[in-house]
Order: structure tokens, then sequence, then C-alpha cells
């Protein structure tokens, strides 16, 4: 099963995702992980759809406590790193450790980047 970062963002669509990290800056290596931010209840409610949709999954330890888990998937061709906040955190404007703004886009927004 072939997944993009756009097809991604459209799979998880009921989640609020957002494009984050090295794919989106466009440092990303041939092995660099899709980086995205889901807006959930819960993290078990995320989980429970990605096995309903045949994906496996592994759990990583959040880095933050405002994190509430991080969901990993492995396949044959991609490799993503699901970050999992509550709803109420899709507000909140995430910054890198000097201070500059963390750059997080839709799938609407990645479209349309894409197509320039």
């Amino acid at each position: 099963m072939r997944h993009t970062a756009l097809e991604l963002l459209e799979l998880l669509a009921d989640f609020h995702p957002y494009l984050t990290g090295s794919v989106l800056d466009g440092t990303a290596g041939e092995h660099s992980s899709i980086d995205l931010l889901l807006f959930a209840d819960s993290a078990k409610e995320v989980e429970i759809f990605l096995l309903n949709q045949g994906l496996d999954i592994e759990h990583e330890d959040p880095r933050s406590d405002r994190v509430e888990a991080v969901l990993v998937i492995e396949t044959d061709t991609v490799d993503a790193n699901l970050i999992i906040l509550s709803p109420q955190m899709e507000r909140v404007s995430f910054k890198h450790r000097d201070g500059r703004p963390r750059e997080r886009i839709r799938a609407d927004a990645l479209r349309d980047l894409l197509s320039q």
C-alpha cells in the first residue's frame, strides 16, 4: 500500500491533520518519515481507525507532555509519525527550540503547493 503525504492527510481527514517537519520544509531525505499532527479526542480512536484501514502501527514515546501519543506507520513505501494532540491544541502555534514558528499545512494547501 503506497501512501504519500497528501494521501495520508486525506485518509486522516477526520482528525484535522497537518503536515509538518522535514517533508514540508524540503529537507527530507530518501528515508525521512512523514510527520503529521492529528487532533483527536483520544489516541485510541485514531489507533482503531488505522487498524480498520489495515495499517500496522507502533507506539513511540511522546517527547512532549502536550502530546497524547505518537503512532508510527511503517510500510514498504513510507514511514509516518502521527503526533496526536487534543482538539484544543489545534489553535496553538508550535515553535522550534530557537523560537521560530513551526510550519504546518493542511491537505488543500499541500495540493496547491504540489500543483505549482
